[in-house]
């Protein structure tokens, strides 16, 4: 088989200036890189450049093709993804029409190509005026926070604005394009089923392949993770073969086990033994399901995995740019590292976005991180006519089966909150007519396709949803998985989340700004006011800030500089995440999954990301190493009584301690307490239940709790902090604090010392940016804490020591507090 990559273009906008370009890329990103427009992401860009997807453009390719690629019996031109209405003409002629951005698409070329120079042409329409004239057609209500007519294409959804990202819809050539020759066949896409009986695996390889010759062979070769073994076979008459690995090694999901991939190679051989056609895949070797079964509360809802049930523990993936030239496989593993390092085992991809390239299942098949799947709608309704259900339908069949050999993959979801709009009873959402398309579409066909191409992978019709069939009544409490936003949309508490009881919470989050450094990338010293223009062009949920601010005051003193305000509302992010997630996973066997909204950002932007646009870690994720370590200490205040609980997530049991110490904020010990504890393996209980009035003796706002998990050798594991009050009522005094920094660059160690109780301790390194074990850090005594820090070469410990500053809780406002 041959390939030939076309990969150099010109791009020209309505009979503008010709540029040249290489594919993949788009309008957006060739208008930057050619310094045609400003950064769509500085200040208020956005809002003049949006305009430019009101236009058409075109793509021209010219190439030269040679005999002998033309004396092979089939020559198709591939293009794996187009963004999103083009029309596509060869040497003049119209070769084709595409008019959605999720799935490929092939023609035959054979009889158009010429010997010699050939020319292609792609010519994109706007999206949003094919949304408007889809809307006259059969208006769909959007979602309320994206370009009216949405609905209406198939393109990812956030590009036409969501509460978190910018009205930026590209057009382009997002994926490559390459003619393909071949004679005699080509592999379509195996299908690999795994059989766990007594101990070893038999795998069923089913061919898939494309060809008219006779006496085509498909060999399937299936080697071990450390390439020591290796086993073969050929397919029968039928198209099946079967390989038996006994003692096989299984993959499991991160912090339950390793993550041995073995390597599968399809081999399409002709009669005489040559090879046609290869492909390699890697497999891991595990069950994976989601159980729902009855229980006392409900119906159980929690992934299983090779008998095993896990908690879930991560959070929603979103595209990382809207500008989808400058992804990456390099970009895509530090995020997956990221979220490593911050002990998920959970990634959902929302269906908003786009289905992510392969090396991101690649990537997460590596790390050992489950993904929850969303098909590509979100908020919005389909009509489906017979045109539009049958693009759809390609579309779920291409990339189901891109996606069904991946260890990592998890679940299919149909959607994103469609189901609740249906069950809302307010038209336009839910006609006769919407209601019908809805049912048949993630009732109907889309459980039936993955039945067909993937009976082992579990299908879950709407997120949230309460059952595979539709009943009405998503969200549901004691069923199926659940979003919840009454906290941040609803302005309750985040204490509130300690009332609620869900089986699986796959949504619920609470916004904070992103890293100084990043504001300081798209903003000028004078936009840097909460309530600016362009601070405000930057915050897309409707009155996001304003809710922020009244949520901060609440818990913590208005900030008197802008640095207070970013500070504060990453803590305060920070604490509601947290509040929620301990809650979670303090009744474990109850909720089974925590997936809190959202991980990551396509732009500099006020949001719930815990990664900012730019990949800096807000407090939410530091705080996440910590709420969803393997094993976790939390405790459950109400007043002065306190409720300790233990959770271990890990396939042993825990044996450990627990030290209590209450201080005043000068680290006196006001009392203290060291006990053991032990735990069983994937379990959690409450250990301690405690009322401290008597301790602190009515001096709430002067005394602090600290409790830290040791294990059996004595080392802390954790060490968190509690108050008695609300930070904005406690009594901080200033805190002097100093850094003392050793070690040799990269691997340094910052020691934190503070004269005084030092609360959520922000370091900042100017210029330098470390990477840093922990931060807002708390020094609750004389000891201190070690941070470590991993730096470039050449950086030493006294740059360190002469660029650290500190912000703490103090900093809020020190004009409200003692020295």
């Amino acid at each position: 088989m041959i390939k030939q990559e076309l990969s150099k273009w010109i791009f020209q906008m309505d009979g503008e200036e010709a540029i040249a370009c290489t594919v993949p890329c788009s309008m957006y990103s060739i208008l930057l890189e050619n310094h045609k427009i400003d950064d769509p992401f500085f200040r208020s860009n956005e809002k003049q450049l949006t305009s430019l997807s009101e236009r058409d453009c075109s793509f021209e390719t010219h190439f030269s093709v040679d005999a002998s690629l033309l004396s092979n019996a089939h020559v198709l031109l591939r293009f794996d993804g187009i963004d999103t209405i083009a029309e596509i003409l060869l040497n003049g002629r119209r070769l084709g029409y595409t008019e959605n951005m999720h799935r490929g698409y092939e023609f035959d070329v054979r009889e158009r190509l010429l010997v010699g120079d050939n020319t292609l042409t792609v010519r994109i329409s706007s999206p949003l005026r094919y949304m408007r004239e889809w809307q006259k057609k059969h208006y769909l209500a959007g979602n309320g926070q994206s370009i009216d007519g949405v609905a209406q294409i198939r393109k990812a959804s956030y590009m036409m604005g969501w509460d978190w990202g910018p009205e930026l819809p590209d057009m382009g050539i997002w994926k490559p394009v390459s003619l393909i020759a071949y004679n005699e066949g080509r592999l379509g896409t195996p299908a690999f089923r795994q059989f766990h009986r007594d101990g070893r695996v038999d795998l069923l390889c089913k061919t898939d392949f494309e060809g008219d010759a006779e006496g085509l062979i498909t060999k399937f070769t299936l080697t071990s993770p450390n390439g020591d073994a290796s086993w073969s076979c050929e397919a029968n008459v039928d198209g099946e073969a079967w390989i038996r690995v006994e003692q096989p090694l299984l993959w499991w999901p991160r912090g339950y086990g390793e993550q041995p991939l073995y390597t599968m190679t399809a081999t399409l051989l002709s009669a005489k033994g040559e090879v046609l056609d290869e492909k390699t895949y890697r497999l891991g070797l595990r069950t994976l399901t989601v159980s729902t079964e009855k229980d006392p509360y409900g119906n159980e809802f929690c992934f299983v995995v090779n008998g095993e049930k896990i908690f879930s523990m991560g959070a929603n993936y979103v595209p990382e740019d809207n500008l989808l030239s400058r992804l990456s496989c390099e970009r895509s593993e530090r995020l997956i590292r990221q979220c490593v390092e911050a002990n998920f085992n959970t990634i959902r991809v929302w269906g908003g976005g786009f289905y992510p390239h392969d090396y991101f299942y690649d990537l997460c098949d590596r790390y050992g991180l489950i993904i929850w799947q969303d098909c590509m709608i979100a908020c919005n309704c389909i009509w489906l006519t017979p045109s539009r259900e049958e693009n759809m339908m390609a579309e779920f069949r291409e990339n189901i089966l891109r996606l069904r050999h991946h260890a990592c993959l998890g679940l299919l979801n149909g959607n994103n909150e469609v189901e609740e709009a249906m069950a809302s009873g307010k038209p336009p959402r839910n006609t006769p007519v919407l209601l019908a398309d809805y049912v048949r579409l993630y009732h109907n066909l889309l459980p039936e396709l993955c039945e067909e191409l993937t009976p082992d992978t579990f299908y879950w019709p709407s997120s949230p949803a309460s059952t595979q069939y539709f009943d009405g009544a998503p969200g549901d409490e004691n069923r199926g998985d659940a979003h919840y936003w009454s906290v941040w949309h609803g302005w309750k508490p985040y204490e509130e989340y300690r009332k609620r009881y869900f089986r699986f919470c796959s949504e619920f989050g609470f916004e904070a700004l992103p890293e100084p450094k990043t504001v300081e990338s798209f903003t000028e010293a004078r936009d840097r006011n909460l309530f600016s223009p362009v601070l405000l062009s930057h915050q897309k949920c409707n009155a996001g800030n304003g809710k922020l601010m009244a949520y901060l005051s609440d818990y913590y003193l208005y900030p008197q500089s802008f640095m207070g305000v970013i500070y504060g509302s990453q803590i305060l992010q920070a604490d509601a995440i947290r509040t929620a997630v301990e809650h979670f996973r303090r009744h474990r066997g109850r909720c089974m999954g925590s997936l809190y909204w959202q991980l990551n950002d396509c732009w500099p932007t006020v949001s719930w990301a815990s990664l900012d646009g730019a990949g800096r870690l807000k407090a939410l994720h530091y705080a996440a190493r910590k709420f969803y370590a393997p094993v976790l200490l939390s405790a459950h205040e109400s007043g002065t009584r306190v409720v300790f609980n233990l959770s271990n997530e890990q396939r042993s049991a825990f044996v450990g301690s627990v030290a209590l110490t209450v201080r005043t904020v000068d680290f006196q010990t006001v009392w203290s307490e060291t006990f053991a504890v032990e735990q069983d393996a994937l379990s959690s209980r409450d250990i301690r239940s405690m009322d401290f009035a008597a301790i602190i003796a009515g001096k709430e706002r002067e005394c602090y709790l600290s409790f830290a998990l040791l294990d059996e050798t004595g080392k802390q594991l954790s060490e968190s902090v509690l108050l008695f009050v609300r930070p904005k009522f406690f009594a901080y005094r200033k805190p002097h604090l100093t850094a003392t920094v050793t070690g040799t660059a990269p691997n340094l160690t910052l020691h934190l010392a503070s004269d005084t109780f030092a609360h959520k301790v922000r370091l900042d390194f100017a210029d330098l940016e470390p990477k840093m074990g922990d931060q807002y850090v708390s020094v609750t005594s004389e000891r201190g804490v070690d941070i470590a820090l991993t730096v470039a070469e050449g950086v030493t410990p006294a740059e360190i020591e002469e660029k650290v500053s500190f912000f703490t809780v103090y900093d809020i406002d020190p004009t409200c507090y003692g020295e």
